[in-house]
């Protein structure tokens, strides 16, 4: 068996022998909370509600029958309402991420499986920990986005791993899991190119609900390839060349769940740093006497958000969320950065046009020569006075380096679920959340959830 898939699935399958750092569970516990209330605030997008209208019905006698997050009773399968949870997850652009992808987008099947099966806390915790190791290995050894391949492989395996560890899967049925989900999921990079669609918050839970299919196969014994990563025509030979895996956390080594970046405003994540740096240029002129701002990043940032002229009039939402000279005009006008940025309304305003026309961006190479290690941006804004502002930002709040408090999470947690649940009902979700990874069904946690109009 191919030995990229043989590691992973020796570790999904032995996470369970020895128990989790402490640090660990609080990281995912975190990562936990943090997904849920992005889940929760996304719970009305477009794509989500298809993913519903779509579902397939399920009745009692179906085994596992599963509901999506804030939903009162099982009414479909675990795929779908895998589905529905990833797209919500994803929808604001608010979760978590690492440079390469967001390993929570994998979390949507596994929440879904987790209430199916009536899962206890500390197996959902591991699971948790399984998505993110693998998701992030792969993205730090694979660079699939610098070869053109968008991140629902990373997903796909990062679900499939997941999965088989919450279900107890063996390490052989494990490896044929990831192996069948491998040689199936590996979705284009256009994805996250030009005018964005509400493709770009559904391509990875259609990898995810793939991938949860993938895992239901192989525990009825289907088998899948042999070498899909390291064999012939596997992903090193046709894209990716040779690599090799960052060791798996032990007790003596770091855990990479604990470098993940969660995010402060709802944005791309290479935009966080931009928001700061206008908040900061705010605060120091006038936005009437800017003359034109010139912004130095790093690579990925300025491809993901700056590369293409799209990005200079943004006409969807997805689009607006990764534009570097909208976020940026947009906190310069308004002194912040939040859910209004993204109506219609507001990445439309004809009256923005100017001041995203006066932003140029481009690749710094002593920035780009400090990333990932360190994260850093430089805005300099030229007053009609002549007058140059400069602001540099380094590890912008949220990133791994500056971390979110428990406290600012929770915050944004309320933030985002309040107005769906009210305020008793998302603290009260909040504290079963807070205190899952002890707890012996993760059922009512995820009741806690649901809408009091709903129970």
């Amino acid at each position: 068996m191919d030995p990229i898939i043989t590691t992973f699935a020796d570790f999904c399958a032995g996470i369970a022998d020895q128990p989790l750092p402490d640090d660990v569970v609080r990281c995912a516990t975190d990562r936990l909370v943090d997904t849920i209330g992005c889940a929760i605030g996304g719970y009305g997008c477009a794509a989500a509600r298809i993913g519903r209208d779509l579902a397939p019905r399920v009745s009692g006698e179906q085994p596992w029958p599963a509901r999506w997050l804030s939903g009162a009773t099982p009414v479909t399968n675990i795929e779908a309402a895998g589905f529905v949870n990833s797209a919500m997850i994803r929808y604001l652009d608010f979760n978590d991420t690492y440079p390469g992808g967001h390993p929570s987008d994998a979390l949507g099947p596994v929440l879904a499986a987790a209430d199916a099966i009536d899962a206890d806390g500390p197996a959902l915790i591991r699971a948790v920990v399984v998505g993110y190791e693998i998701f992030i290995r792969l993205a730090v050894a694979a660079r699939l986005r610098e070869h053109g391949w968008d991140q629902g492989f990373g997903v796909g395996l990062a679900t499939a791993g997941a999965l088989s560890s919450l279900l107890g899967l063996d390490a052989a049925t494990t490896a044929h899991a990831l192996s069948i989900a491998a040689v199936s999921i590996m979705p284009m990079r256009a994805t996250r190119a030009g005018e964005l669609s509400l493709w770009k918050g559904a391509a990875t839970a259609l990898a995810a609900r793939e991938a949860t299919f993938a895992v239901l196969l192989a525990r009825e014994g289907m088998t899948g390839p042999s070498e899909p990563v390291t064999g012939r025509h596997g992903l090193q030979d046709l894209v990716t060349g040779a690599f090799e895996l960052a060791p798996f956390g032990t007790d003596g080594d770091r855990f990479l769940i604990l470098s993940t970046k969660t995010k402060y405003w709802p944005v791309e994540y290479n935009l966080q740093a931009v928001v700061w740096a206008a908040i900061e240029l705010r605060e120091r002129c006038r936005v009437s006497e800017i003359e034109s701002v010139e912004v130095e990043t790093y690579w990925s940032a300025w491809h993901e958000t700056a590369s293409e002229r799209a990005k200079w009039d943004p006409r969807t939402r997805e689009t607006a969320d990764h534009s570097m000279p909208y976020a940026l005009a947009r906190t310069l006008t308004d002194g912040r950065l939040d859910l209004t940025a993204f109506e219609e309304r507001a990445y439309l305003d004809p009256a923005l046009r100017p001041l995203i026309g006066r932003v140029a961006v481009h690749v710094a190479d002593d920035i780009e020569a400090a990333f990932p290690a360190e994260t850093r941006l430089r805005a300099t804004a030229l007053t009609t006075s002549g007058q140059r502002i400069r602001v540099e930002i380094i590890n912008p709040l949220g990133d791994h380096r500056n971390p979110l408090s428990g406290a600012q999470l929770d915050d944004k947690f309320r933030r985002l679920v309040t107005p769906a649940a009210g305020v008793a009902a998302a603290d009260r979700a909040l504290a079963a959340l807070r205190a899952i990874a002890d707890c012996p069904s993760v059922r009512p946690a995820l009741d806690s959830l649901v809408p009091p109009a709903d129970t």
